[in-house]
C-alpha cells in the first residue's frame, strides 16, 4: 500500500514538472516570438505579462503614466499633464462620442480596458510612437492611445475648427482601438480600409477635404509598409482617398456595410471575398466605381 502511494506521488510530482519545464520552454519561444513579431525590447517578464494580459506595458510607457494625473472615464485609463486639466470635460465629451459613432459602424461591443496617453509636446509623442509628424497613434499590442493636443484656448472656447482637430484626432484613435476589437486579425484587411474606417469615424462635420489629389491604385494601400511609402507623397493623400472609399462604400451599401463586412471577414478570414459577398462587386469592381465616383466629385 505505501509503495503504491510512493509511486503515485512520484508519477505526481514528475507529472508537475514536466508540464512546468514544457510551459517554461513555451514561454520562452514566445518570448522571441513576441519580441522579434513586435519589434519591441520587454524584459522577459514583461512578456510573460503580455501574454497573460493581452496588454504589452513598456517601461517607457509606465515611466509616461507615474509622471502624469490620472482620471478614468468608464473603461479608458486617461493619463494627462496638469496643463491638459481643463480640457478633461471636454475630452470626455469627444471619448463618448467617439463610443457612439463606433457603435454605429461595429455594433455593440463589450469594451476592453485601454489607456489614454495625453501629449502637450507633439515631440515627446513623436518619440513615444517611433514616427514622425503624427497627432495619434492607437496600439493593439500595448492597449494604448496616445494623442498631442495643441490651441488649447481655441478647444477651450469650442472654436469650431481648434474644436474639431482635437476632436478628430481622438475619434480617429478611437476607432482604430474599436476595429481592433471587432475584428479577429487586422492581417486580414487591407490598410486603406482600416484608415478609412478611422477617417470615417474622425469626421466631425468638416467633411473630407477637397478631391483635388490624384488617386492611386488600392493594391498600393495594401500594407502598412506600402502606407507609410505614400504617406508623404505630395500629389496623393492616402488618407482622404480611403475616406472617400469608406463614403462611397456606406452612401452605396448603407452604414452597415462596414459592419456585415467585417463580421464576414471574422468567418472567411478573406477581404475581398467578403467584400463581394455583401457588395456584390469584386474588389476591381468597387475600386471602379469608386474611381468613376470620385471623378465625377471632382469635377464639381
Amino acid at each position: 500500500m505505501k509503495k503504491t502511494i510512493k509511486l503515485a506521488i512520484l508519477v505526481f510530482v514528475l507529472l508537475v514538472s514536466s508540464a512546468f519545464l514544457l510551459l517554461l520552454v513555451g514561454s520562452f519561444v514566445l518570448y522571441h516570438d513576441l519580441a522579434d513579431e513586435e519589434e519591441i525590447k520587454l524584459t522577459y517578464w514583461q512578456s510573460i505579462k503580455a501574454i497573460a494580459t493581452q496588454n504589452a506595458e513598456g517601461d517607457r510607457e509606465i515611466q509616461l503614466k507615474e509622471s502624469r494625473l490620472q482620471e478614468n472615464h468608464k473603461h479608458i485609463s486617461i493619463y494627462y499633464e496638469q496643463d491638459f486639466s481643463d480640457l478633461m470635460p471636454i475630452a470626455k465629451e469627444t471619448l463618448d462620442l467617439a463610443m457612439e459613432k463606433t457603435e454605429v459602424l461595429f455594433g455593440r461591443t463589450s469594451p476592453e480596458p485601454i489607456d489614454l496617453l495625453v501629449f502637450q509636446d507633439g515631440e515627446e509623442l513623436a518619440e513615444f510612437a517611433e514616427i514622425e509628424g503624427v497627432g495619434g497613434i492607437y496600439s493593439d499590442f500595448d492597449k494604448v492611445l496616445a494623442i498631442h493636443y495643441h490651441n488649447k484656448d481655441l478647444i477651450l472656447k469650442r472654436d469650431k475648427l481648434g474644436l474639431s482637430m482635437f476632436q478628430e484626432v481622438v475619434l480617429h484613435e478611437y476607432a482604430h482601438y474599436a476595429f481592433a476589437h471587432k475584428a479577429l486579425s487586422e492581417d486580414a484587411y487591407p490598410y486603406w480600409f482600416i484608415e478609412g474606417v478611422a477617417e470615417y469615424a474622425g469626421d466631425v462635420g468638416q467633411g473630407v477635404i477637397l478631391p483635388t489629389f490624384d488617386l492611386i491604385s488600392f493594391s498600393q494601400l495594401d500594407t502598412h509598409e506600402q502606407w507609410l511609402e505614400t504617406r508623404y507623397t505630395v500629389e496623393i493623400d492616402n488618407y482622404a482617398q480611403s475616406h472617400y472609399a469608406i463614403i462611397f462604400l456606406i452612401d452605396e451599401f448603407g452604414e452597415k456595410a462596414v459592419s456585415e463586412i467585417m463580421d464576414s471577414v471574422n468567418e472567411t478570414k478573406d477581404f475581398e471575398q467578403s467584400l463581394q459577398s455583401i457588395t456584390g462587386l469584386t474588389l476591381d469592381e468597387f475600386e471602379s466605381a469608386f474611381v468613376t465616383s470620385y471623378e465625377k466629385i471632382k469635377l464639381k
